[in-house]
């Protein structure tokens, strides 16, 4: 009986240390999983203590962690534990643990950026791909520096090797080191920038996890895990010669996009040169060879185009032509090398040249570039053809032929304004005619009763000479062409002699019934004031010649007589 209850006085006493292990885990801030750990561990432990490397703890292991008497999982036979930590159901994550990939939401990391940034301390190479985090409560590891050994001159072109060391890899964390561009690296090292990558044992039966924060000089990876080191292999001073290379020469003349660097390349450096984005120009200069620069050497330069406009020289300008023989016209000159003359037609008969500078160019403040004219036929004479007085069925007319000069747009169907300029009185002016044609006389009339310039036309039919009806127009007259241009010229009216010039003479029948009737047909009635046409009857020589025929007549006459009385 009393081996009974002792057996069940023990059962009770690890029951109740198993319901007390949980609630003290849960004081240190310890999740349920790492609780459900410690307690599989213990059991572990319990089960295989004659085998200690196997389940050894780990140095970091908390001290005063109580050792279960009995496995969580396997109580005494017939008797339920009073309390066990509540498992999750299969397919689901544990409520106090974080899903795979992401940070602890109670305890994220100080050196985790804002989600979709990049952490702050970037390394150079690219990132590695998210890591799962350890669980939480996970012993901690501190990554240990490696050891760097630059190179030295022992004398000019013989250095020393650079040299990395990496710390030696643990159970806990290990080492490796790559380029910037992320290519494994190893000796000998040259110099450039190299990274080196602590990774902290996260596979085994014990997962650890960063220090945080981490020493000097280690930055967190952009997994979340790894931690990172950068180096810098310095070229050793003083085993390469040095030389200080002449900053180039920035050349912008003026015109658009045409400034540039000036420079020479030689065996000990060279330069490189960039266009930017935003217009500007930059050259760098880089050493060749066993060469370097002395430290604090200028290596870099930018430049903007300035975009100035060069002013050109003014060009000679453009002449206008403008005569009876040419048609109006522009005398332009050559085009430049930086510049154009334009001509263009505009309405109305102007034509304007205009002087264009190319893009970047220009002309001096104040130049004159633009020229117009119009073409004025107004100063030239209309072409004459034949212009002459004229009868037409006894009727005088003026008749008449003239044509607009060259380049002389058509102004319509009768432009001519026709003028007899009057030397005393007001002009007879007649307008709307045609270039060429006939015009009635002024003072004459075509139907009757017939009108002559110069004569008058009596109640009775007969007519008088008078001083008005135009008579002016009867001794030569300027008649005046005029279509803006304008030709004038002298025209004499038909010689008297014409049928046309004066008024034909009018004969009254005689009475044949009274022989001394003065208006006989020995006697033909004459216009009052009517002047025969001049016939040469008052010529004094003519005169005594008559009368020398008229006596011969007369004395053959009488003989005649004679001779036939004395038959």
């Amino acid at each position: 009986m009393r081996k009974i209850l002792g057996v069940a006085l023990a059962a009770a006493l690890c029951v109740a240390f198993q319901v007390n292990a949980p609630a003290q885990a849960d004081d240190e801030e310890s999740g349920p999983a790492a609780a459900t750990q410690q307690a599989s561990s213990s059991s572990a432990d319990e089960t295989e203590k004659d085998d200690p490397a196997k389940g050894e703890e780990p140095k970091d292991e908390v001290k005063d962690e109580p050792e279960a008497e009995t496995p969580e999982d396997e109580p005494s036979k017939g008797e339920e534990p009073a309390e066990e930590v509540e498992e999750p159901s299969k397919g689901e994550e544990p409520k106090d643990e974080p899903k795979k990939g992401e940070e602890p939401k109670d305890e994220p990391s100080k050196d985790d950026p804002p989600k979709g940034e990049d952490p702050k301390d970037e390394p150079k190479k690219d990132d590695p791909p998210k890591k799962d985090p350890p669980p939480k409560g996970s012993p901690e590891v501190t990554p240990t520096a490696p050891t760097v050994t630059q190179s030295v001159c022992k004398g000019k072109g013989d250095p020393t090797p650079a040299d990395i060391e990496l710390p030696a890899d643990t159970d806990e964390i290990s080492y490796t080191l790559e380029t910037a561009d992320g290519q494994p690296a190893s000796a000998p090292f040259a110099p450039g920038d190299y990274v080196v990558t602590a990774t902290p044992n996260t596979s085994g039966s014990t997962p650890y996890v960063l220090v945080d924060p981490l020493p000097a000089g280690w930055t967190l990876a952009g997994n979340g895990v790894d931690a990172l080191y950068e180096i810098t292999l310095d070229v050793p001073k003083g085993c390469k010669d040095e030389v200080t290379p002449p900053a180039p020469e920035w050349i912008d003349d003026c015109g658009p996009g045409n400034g540039y660097w000036e420079f020479t390349d030689t065996d000990e450096y060279e330069y490189t040169v960039t266009e930017n984005e935003d217009g500007s120009v930059t050259v760098t200069v880089s050493p060749k060879g066993d060469y370097q620069f002395p430290e604090g050497t200028v290596t870099e330069w930018t430049e903007t185009d300035s975009e100035e406009e060069c002013i050109l020289e003014v060009p000679p300008a453009p002449v206008w032509t403008d005569n009876c023989e040419i048609i109006g016209s522009w005398d332009v000159p050559p085009d430049g090398e930086h510049y154009r003359f334009e001509v263009s037609a505009v309405f109305g008969g102007a034509s304007t040249v205009t002087l264009i500078a190319d893009e970047g160019y220009a002309f001096p403040e104040g130049t004159v570039t633009e020229w117009t004219e119009t073409e004025d036929a107004a100063d030239c004479a209309l072409l004459p053809g034949d212009i002459e007085s004229q009868c037409v069925s006894a009727v005088p007319y003026l008749s008449y032929a003239v044509e607009l000069p060259p380049g002389f747009a058509e102004p319509g169907p009768n432009p001519v304004t026709i003028t007899f300029v009057n030397p005393s009185g007001p002009d007879y002016v007649v307008s709307g005619q045609p270039l060429s044609g006939q015009l009635l006389w002024p003072g004459a009339s075509a139907t009757p009763p017939l009108q002559w310039p110069g004569w008058e036309l009596l109640p009775d039919g007969t007519y008088v000479e008078t001083d008005g009806n135009f008579a002016w127009t009867r001794q030569g007259i300027t008649v005046r062409f005029d279509v803006n241009p304008t030709y004038s010229t002298t025209v004499e009216y038909p010689q008297e002699s014409s049928t046309c010039a004066n008024p034909q003479n009018r004969e009254v029948p005689p009475d044949e019934d009274e022989p001394d009737n003065p208006n006989g047909p020995d006697n033909p009635t004459i216009p009052t004031g009517y002047t025969l046409p001049n016939t040469g009857a008052g010529s004094p020589v003519l005169g005594l010649l008559g009368a020398m025929f008229v006596l011969v007549g007369g004395s053959v006459l009488l003989l005649s007589r004679r001779r036939f009385s004395l038959r």
